[in-house]
């Protein structure tokens, strides 16, 4: 069975080193980096098929809007990244560990931000991990409300299929489709009356014929 979850990198370099940043690989990153509790888990999003492919690279493969949201900004003398998309089982899970490793790499040249992976919904097991970074320190930690979260990053990703289900989380989508509701929940009541067994009736003595004299 399938499962998905999303990856979601928010972090800010300095400019004057985001070009170095760029050229770096994930093939020194440490075992374990994600903190994730199940095995499994860590070695979906910590194999080597990316081990040899710098982050540009790896960034180039996301367009903003294709099941994505990405952007690269510069302020201030700082450079902003930001990518939210969903990795599912059946591709290739392995392309978070080269933003790991861009994440590593910050951590040692004054960067700041987060990167984390969510379940969506669709896994029985872990909700996430996010690892933050501050001060030049990484901190590890489960993933907490979870399901509002994954409401945020779905919104993110797929803005197109969010504008649809607002239709029908508003009040006059709900006044408009409750009487069409009641409908068919009557209808179906009355399909579940029909079907209930009648009690069977009760047979009646068949009477025998009399005995004709001899």
């Amino acid at each position: 069975m399938s499962w998905g979850f999303f990856l979601d990198l928010d972090l800010s370099v300095p400019t004057k080193t985001w070009k170095v940043l760029q050229a770096s690989t994930p093939s020194d990153l440490p075992a374990g980096w994600w903190g994730f509790n199940e095995d499994e888990l860590e070695v979906r999003f910590t194999g080597d098929l990316f081990d040899d492919i710098n982050v540009k690279k790896v960034l180039s493969l996301f367009t903003d809007g294709e099941s994505s949201a990405k952007s690269i900004t510069e302020r201030a003398a700082t450079t902003r990244i930001e990518l939210c998309t969903l990795l599912d089982r059946g591709g290739d899970t392995q392309v978070a560990k080269p933003f790991a490793a861009l994440v590593e790499a910050a951590s040692k040249v004054g960067g700041v931000g987060h990167i984390q992976l969510v379940n969506d919904g669709s896994y029985s097991g872990e909700a996430g991990v996010r690892v933050t970074l501050a001060k030049g320190v990484l901190v590890r930690e489960p993933v907490a409300n979870q399901r509002e979260l994954r409401e945020v990053l779905l919104a993110r990703v797929y803005p197109d299929l969010e504008h649809e289900l607002e239709k029908y989380r508003s009040p006059t989508a709900k006044q408009r489709m409750a009487p069409a509701a009641k409908k068919q929940q009557a209808a179906k009541a009355k399909q579940q009356s029909s079907t209930k067994k009648k009690p069977a009736a009760k047979k009646q003595p068949v009477p025998k014929p009399a005995k004709q004299r001899r």
